[in-house]
């Protein structure tokens, strides 16, 4: 009975714990500088370590890191004929973090984690579409056929709190997490095809995508402009050679992935010793991490105008690490 007291004792602290690293993690989300964050999460950290050490029977800490797989899930934007123009398929970053288990019995317990985590997806675009030249000056709207790859990849800093099962060397984890979006990047190719009346003597425009999805502006591009063979209404015109991520826009909404991200948590882990551990995981967003006035159809305009995409689009991911606990 008084094993069982300690150990819910305990709980209760890192209970308590958890509450604070989460309500540290919210309270910055509004701070710009990443390496502010950085040096609370670290203060937090230092903190809980301190008060480990006094109760090595009940809790144990570890680290671990891996890759993780990881896509979109969400509608794809159809033509009129109801063929899909976009695909998304898996892309690969890491994961690397610390984290504590509160062992409530001999078989059961509570696992929280704090962890840097890349998500993010492969996109590809193919058909119908249009273009805006020189979105912040004469705004020129021409139609044609669109051929997009870009391979996008959102940073987050993540907290999961799972409840686990352990029988033998298996353990079984499930539970939820909550994540906020520390920096959203993207790169790729464009590959443009006019085919209205207006522009002449150009075949296929090829641009090169570098996105940074906080810091880009609208109308914004990187380089030095080309003075590609493109004609719109007999006048020359100067093209980019790389975008930013709104070039093609014109007001300031946001940015394209919202910042908060929580959702479901399933995993299963082998202990290959007394610490050291795989882990496969898959997680399941609840979130919808597209922002409504950044979300644009590349399929068609309305008289020049952006369509809006009023969609949900989740991450899901799966995770492959290794770890070891103390």
């Amino acid at each position: 009975m008084g094993d069982w007291s300690l150990g819910v004792g305990y709980w209760v602290l890192g209970t308590g714990l958890v509450y604070l690293i989460l309500s540290l993690f919210l309270a910055v989300l509004k701070m710009n500088e990443i390496n502010r964050i950085m040096k609370n999460i670290l203060l937090v950290v230092l903190l809980l370590s301190s008060t480990l050490l006094t109760a090595q029977d009940v809790v144990s800490i570890g680290f671990k890191t891996g890759l993780t797989f990881s896509t979109f899930d969400g509608p794809l934007e159809t033509n009129a004929n109801g063929d899909e123009l976009e695909s998304q398929s898996y892309t690969t970053g890491f994961n690397v973090g610390a984290l504590v288990n509160f062992r409530l019995t001999d078989f059961f317990g509570v696992r929280t984690e704090l962890l840097y985590i890349q998500k993010g997806t492969e996109f590809n675009y193919d058909g119908n579409s249009y273009f805006i030249f020189d979105p912040s000056g004469q705004r020129i709207v021409t139609t044609g056929e669109r051929e997009m790859i870009l391979e996008v990849t959102n940073s987050y800093i993540e907290i999961p709190l799972m409840g686990y099962a352990k029988f033998g060397p298996i353990e079984f984890q499930g539970g939820a997490y909550v994540s906020a979006l520390v920096n959203a990047t993207a790169s790729g190719n464009l590959k443009y095809r006019p085919s209205n009346a207006q522009v002449s003597s150009a075949s296929e425009i090829e641009f090169n995508l570098d996105y940074n999805y906080y810091r880009d502006e609208p109308g914004e591009f990187l380089g030095e402009l080309k003075l590609d063979n493109v004609i719109i209404n007999g006048n020359r015109i100067d093209v980019p050679e790389t975008l930013a991520a709104y070039y093609e826009q014109q007001q300031e909404d946001g940015n394209l992935y919202n910042t908060i991200d929580y959702g479901l948590i399933g995993g299963v882990a082998f202990y290959l010793n007394g610490g050291l551990f795989i882990n496969l995981r898959a997680e399941y967003g609840l979130a919808d991490i597209t922002n409504e006035e950044r979300d644009v159809s590349l399929n068609t305009l309305d008289s020049g105008n952006f369509i809006f995409r009023d969609d949900l689009d989740r991450n899901l991911s799966l995770q492959a690490s290794i770890g070891f606990r103390f």
